[in-house]
């Protein structure tokens, strides 16, 4: 009697962690085992159930591993029925909705859709992918509460299948939501955790968690290492990123100029922010770009331009709904800069209401107010007490640098 030895149950989250651990080719590893290069793939993704016990030894001495991490004792392990398999290789492929109607805005729905495709008996890994694209769609609405609940489960989830890149991508929306709710100093740690595992993920990936600890970095007063990331960022952009990822991360350094006064720069910074948006009809990186156009037309001495810059831009955002503090802080100091301190000051202090959920923002807005005030001879009083508040919460933000800041606009108020 011929004993026919069964086919394994193939771990693929596992295989492809330590492929990219190991830092092997796919077509390398093909070679090796004897089989297409196509078969890995399809191992890789979990397309294939089932592997032949020739194939996961050969796999397992190639990947210096054992034969038990690379399999799995019950399918039920990873895998679910045929049908939702179907699902989760659609879902798989719906991962271009972000990419597609995130430049246009459409994140609520981006959310509707995720939120319809979550059916009983997904394979972890998936769900956890779906629970990250939620988590995004969330925080771009503003919906941090909401956001927060769903990183929480795909964190959750990434640690439950082991697939390391659902885990980065958790860490990097963990990372966000800090920052956001005024915890710079953890946002960092968080960011530079995520970082630890470039090796999972993809290059874009990592070219995000740059621009945004670049970001955190400059909002907490940190310019040069804020811009040094953000370079980081254009360099994996370039290559593997959208024009809204480009754009994003030009606009960045475009702000850090501003801050550091390198007019020239800023301007060269928001030129190529502008031309990356439109390639990508990205509205909210065109919208933003007239607002940084309206300051440094009024830092050149051009307030006409800066006023009709300052116009279109919060035209163009309330034309996508898109109501925040920043646009009012841009509002209100291009106002005081070209003398219209009435206006700055109604700017600001909509921003500051507009703010409460966003601690480093709403500083940021106190500390502008106090400059609107401070240039009216009549409200230096209260001009002082924006400043201390504004000191108060950038304290609170973790953010040292801006404390000084603060404190100092407050000593030189007369």
């Amino acid at each position: 009697m011929v004993i026919v030895a069964r086919d394994l149950v193939l771990n693929s989250i596992f295989l492809k962690n330590r492929i990219a651990e190991l830092g092997i080719k796919q077509w390398w590893l093909a070679e090796q085992v004897g089989v297409d290069r196509k078969t890995v793939i399809r191992w890789i993704q979990g397309k294939v159930k089932s592997i032949q016990i020739e194939n996961a030894e050969a796999l397992a001495k190639i990947l210096n591993c054992n034969l038990d991490d690379l399999t799995l004792s019950n399918e039920a392990d990873q895998l679910a029925s045929a049908e939702d398999q179907k699902i989760a290789a659609q879902l798989l492929a719906s991962s271009s909705l972000i990419e597609k109607l995130g430049p246009i805005g459409e994140w609520n729905v981006i959310e509707g859709l995720l939120k319809a495709t979550i059916v009983p008996n997904l394979p972890t890994n998936i769900l956890g992918e779906l629970y990250n694209q939620l988590t995004v769609a969330s925080w771009r609405q503003s919906k941090i509460e909401q956001a927060d609940l769903y990183n929480k489960k795909a964190e959750e989830l990434g640690h439950k299948s082991g697939d390391k890149s659902v885990l980065a991508g958790a860490l990097l929306s963990k990372a966000n939501i800090f920052s956001w709710r005024g915890k710079s100093k953890t946002a960092i740690q968080t960011y530079q955790e995520c970082l630890k595992l470039a090796t999972f993920i993809q290059p874009k990936t990592i070219g995000s968690t740059y621009s945004n600890l670049g970001a955190v970095l400059y909002e907490s007063g940190d310019f040069d290492s804020g811009e040094s990331y953000q370079k980081k960022a254009i360099g994996i952009f370039t290559f593997h990123g959208k024009p809204m990822n480009l754009s994003i991360a030009w606009c960045h350094l475009a702000m850090i100029y501003l801050q550091k006064n390198q007019l020239k720069l800023a301007r060269q910074a928001n030129e190529k922010s502008i031309i990356f948006a439109t390639q990508d009809d990205y509205r909210r990186g065109l919208h933003i770009g007239n607002l940084i156009h309206g300051e440094l037309a009024s830092r050149s001495g051009n307030p006409d331009e800066a006023r009709k810059k300052l116009s279109a831009g919060l035209n163009g955002f309330l034309k996508i709904g898109v109501e925040e503090g920043l646009n009012y802080e841009f509002a209100g100091r291009i106002s005081r800069l070209v003398g219209d301190l009435s206006a700055s000051e109604e700017y600001l202090r909509k921003g500051v209401a507009l703010s409460n959920e966003f601690p480093i923002y709403q500083a940021a807005l106190f500390l502008e107010l106090s400059k609107t005030l401070a240039t009216n001879n009549l409200k230096t009083t209260e001009a002082k007490d924006f400043a201390k508040r504004a000191a108060d919460l950038y304290r609170q933000c973790e953010a040292p640098i801006r404390v000084e800041m603060a404190n100092n606009f407050l000593n030189s108020i007369a």
